[in-house]
């Protein structure tokens, strides 16, 4: 197997959202997790144009278009996992002594530097929005109709949450991109390697490419950069308060998220529904920044040691 290099990842390498290893993915194709990102994309956009009424037999419920549309609005989300694991990504085997399989390696910063534009490429305004035609055929579900496991969640009952559904997409991916581990990651493979992209470059390039200009943005796609921005910032306060997050995480994340309340300070709204974004926006962050230092011991400063003893059955190692 080994001289066939064919290598053994479980589920325990694979389903973690930080996992690090792109061999390790569920439900994702091709040789190249980036560029079948890419071309998942690509179906995705086409199958979404033609989606419509044929897509429910004649005679039942328009309403269940919205079963069906969920796994195609949806499509590339395990490509996007699998994608990001490039990010602070390992290549790794589960060797053993002597038997000659290569050492763990960090992945190339190329790799991951083209991983993360493929990723964020995936929350851009336009691919998260929905075509209007599709829109108008999504009808409230009949009285007493059932539900499934398969319909979106929302706030704009019985109408069909669009920016509901782009916010979901949104943090589904931003969940993986800024788990802790990964976060963690990057902060240590960029200490010891400067060539590797790092947590603050990360940061910095995700909220470029999120807080885009209102201005270049048609009002339909800026409300979707708007719920998209919130979602960030909401993921990125979770990752700065979680007691899985390492001290230099916490660090990195609350210098950006500094940087960005003094970015957003200088932004000349373009018309009221920025004014308003903004001016929440940036109420909570302040109030985030400005909030009392935790308690001591809320959040750890160092992993707990392994247990010393005793030493004997149920312990990692023993026969």
């Amino acid at each position: 197997a080994i001289a066939r290099d064919l290598v053994f990842l479980s589920d325990e390498d694979a389903r973690p959202p930080g996992a690090a290893s792109p061999r390790a993915s569920l439900w994702d194709n091709g040789t190249d997790p980036v560029t079948e990102l890419e071309r998942t994309l690509t179906i995705r956009r086409l199958a979404l144009s033609r989606f419509g009424e044929r897509n429910v037999p004649v005679g039942r419920p328009l309403a269940e278009l919205e079963e069906r549309l969920a796994p195609l609005y949806f499509f590339h989300r395990f490509q996007v996992q699998a994608a990001t694991k490039v990010i602070g990504g390992l290549d790794y085997r589960h060797a053993l002594r002597g038997d000659g399989q290569a050492r763990p390696r960090r992945l190339r910063a190329d790799e991951q530097r083209r991983a993360l534009a493929a990723v964020l490429a995936s929350i851009a305004p336009e691919e998260l929005d929905l075509p209007e035609a599709l829109l108008q055929r999504l009808t409230p579900r009949s009285p007493g109709w059932a539900t499934s496991r398969e319909l979106f969640g929302g706030v704009t009952a019985p109408a069909f949450d669009a920016l509901g559904a782009a916010a979901t997409l949104a943090d589904t991916v931003l969940a993986g991109l800024f788990d802790p581990a990964r976060a963690a990651r990057l902060v240590d493979f960029h200490r010891r390697n400067p060539d590797l992209p790092g947590l603050d470059e990360v940061l910095d390039r995700t909220v470029s490419s999120v807080f885009v200009d209102a201005a270049l943005l048609e009002p339909r796609l800026a409300e979707v950069a708007r719920t998209t921005q919130r979602v960030l910032v909401e993921r990125l306060v979770g990752l700065a308060t979680s007691a899985e997050s390492s001290l230099g995480v916490r660090a990195r994340v609350e210098s950006a998220l500094g940087g960005l309340l003094q970015r957003l300070d200088a932004i000349e709204p373009i018309d009221a529904e920025e004014k308003a974004h903004l001016a929440l926006l940036t109420a909570d962050l302040g109030r985030f920044l400005a909030r009392p230092a935790p308690s001591s011991g809320r959040l750890p400063v160092a992993p707990p040691p392994p247990p010393g003893d005793p030493l004997g059955d149920g312990c990692a190692g023993s026969p």
